[in-house]
């Protein structure tokens, strides 16, 4: 279609008289209010030959428009390898536009999407290097604030840390500074130059690149006057309790190496000293180690992070931003939520939800402990062996209903104890929301458990009488189990059909066959604790 159209403006042309080459170029390079020829319709549509017919007819195009997005940065930031050399090869003495928006180049976006991009752009053009967005930001700068992680990796579970494997950025690193170092040196409008915004999102391998390469930059300071170093502090990017060989930390070093020096009738060490106390180092002798927990219950996943881990498994892009701006961006945000949000309303929150769940942790707890003493099948007489002991005590299924009960009274019995610490006004916001997480987690745990002693305790009951009856109970009892879970499982079956579409049917069954192991293994572990101990226990009695 399109090269019947552009015939007929060539015809059209010289029936008028006029140079048919000259009409077909006015017209291939007509702006949209996008400010996009088609050559950028091409691009998107990733139509390798309509890019080279295109270009066939005006090898100029690529230059267009000369302000704005180019073809070229288009391809790059959709991942169009092929079109971006067909671009590059088509173009008149190789020379085309590499713009962006807001002032980047196509070297922005490419360090942030591929290795192979990145040093076809330095071949073509080193001088992208040192070019500036309207932030002061160069590629080096956006290439130092984010790490490129592997997009085929899938979040498991949101208790277990985020499976994804780092792209080693510092081959990127080195491409760049091998084509121009002076990057290195070039601030941007806040005076923040690339080590230092590498440091303050924690990207060690950048800093280590940058270090070892150019030693110089680690003396480089930003507007306020800060390393690095200040940078990664403020951040909380900076480990201070790691210790040497000998089992010192920075703080005992610098206690017994720094120079003194006076400054305010204090001397350097002192100084230093007191700066690593305050932020939090410790002495290598009393060195402990920091547990975070993240008890987080799968269903109570808001949807923003859902969606947010969705596009991250279907392979979906980043934007073409520094990410150290992002994160600043995104805390203000967050700011702005905090202050909409009195802390009045957080905490009584906080208090109507362990209101709510003490009931039914407590319920737990006594009906769990009040079923030890009442055992299916009784106890022996008391002038009978073992006399005292429980009837049915050795079986397969009476071991399980013990195992099961127990667990049972000791989750539900964490669960108030977290309840009793998420109530107290003794710990701060953020203690108590996780001590009330964690009770969730638990009192649903104990709830599995529950269900699991129920279960047994009626088929053992039935079982000698009323086999059907009891198999129907073990089929219906799990019911209340799986209801606890619909919220999560509803919630990803509705992206399946995106999945399908996206990533195609394999992929999309191998992400549920993993999600359904790792969750039920996460959720049922005490199915699996249970029935695995009896059998360890009575093959080993």
């Amino acid at each position: 279609m399109v090269f019947h159209l552009i015939d007929l403006a060539i015809d059209f042309g010289r029936s008028k008289g006029v140079d048919g080459e000259k009409i077909v170029k006015d017209l291939l390079r007509k702006e949209n209010d996008s400010k996009e020829t088609a050559l950028h319709e091409a691009v998107r549509a990733g139509d390798n030959q309509m890019v080279t017919l295109l270009m066939t007819y005006d090898p100029e195009l690529a230059t267009f428009p000369k302000e704005g997005t180019s073809p070229l940065y288009l391809s790059v930031l959709l991942e169009k390898d092929i079109i971006a050399k067909t671009l590059y090869g088509m173009s008149q003495g190789n020379v085309l536009s590499y713009s962006g928006p807001d002032g980047q180049n196509a070297l922005h976006v490419a360090v942030l999407r591929s290795k192979a991009m990145t040093r076809l752009l330095l071949e073509w053009n080193k001088n992208l290097t040192t070019k500036s967005d309207k932030n002061g930001s160069t590629p080096l700068h956006f290439a130092s604030s984010r790490t490129v992680t592997n997009k085929n990796w899938v979040y498991l579970h949101n208790i277990i840390s985020v499976l994804l494997v780092p792209f080693m950025r510092n081959l990127h690193l080195k491409d760049i500074l091998e084509a121009n170092g002076a990057a290195l040196y070039q601030p941007d409008d806040g005076g923040m130059f690339p080590i230092h915004v590498a440091a303050s999102v924690g990207e060690k391998w950048a800093v280590e690149t940058f270090v070892r390469m150019y030693p110089s930059s680690a003396g480089l300071r930003d507007k306020r006057g800060r390393t690095f170093l200040h940078v990664a502090v403020e951040n909380k990017k900076v480990q201070l309790n790691l210790v040497n060989l000998t089992g010192q930390t920075p703080r005992d070093i610098a206690y017994n190496k720094i120079p003194a020096g006076m400054h305010n009738n204090q001397s350097t060490q002192d100084l230093v000293h007191c700066a690593l106390s305050q932020a939090g180092a410790m002495n290598g002798s009393c060195r402990h180690d920091r547990f975070i927990e993240d008890c987080k219950a799968i269903d109570q996943q808001k949807s923003d992070d859902l969606v947010h881990c969705a596009l991250i498994q279907a392979g979906a892009m980043n934007g073409s931003c520094r990410h150290d701006r992002f994160i600043e961006d995104c805390k203000a945000i967050d700011q702005q939520k905090s202050d909409g949000e009195s802390k009045k309303e957080e905490l009584q929150k906080l208090k109507d939800a362990t209101q709510t769940m003490a009931i039914g942790s407590v319920l737990i707890v006594t009906v769990t402990f009040g079923a030890i003493f009442a055992l299916p099948g009784g106890y022996r007489a008391d002038d009978q062996p073992n006399g005292g002991t429980p009837t049915l005590a050795g079986r397969y299924i009476f071991d399980a209903f013990v195992i099961a009960n127990t667990l049972a009274f000791i989750c539900s019995s964490i669960s108030t104890t977290s309840l009793l610490y998420s109530g107290s006004p003794l710990f701060n916001i953020p203690s108590r929301t996780i001590f009330l997480e964690a009770a969730f987690y638990f009192m649903k745990t104990s709830i599995t458990c529950l269900i699991t002693t129920f279960t047994l305790g009626m088929y053992m009951a039935l079982a000698p009488v009323a086999r059907s009856t009891a198999i129907v109970v073990c089929v219906i009892s799990p019911l209340v189990v799986l209801c606890n879970s619909i919220r999560y499982w509803v919630k990803r079956l509705a992206l399946v059909p995106s999945y399908f579409v996206r990533m195609g049917p394999i992929w999309t069954l191998g992400f549920l066959a993993s999600h359904i192991f790792f969750y039920s293994v996460f959720e049922f572990w005490p199915l699996i604790f249970i029935f695995a101990w009896v059998s360890h226990g009575r093959n080993h009695t």
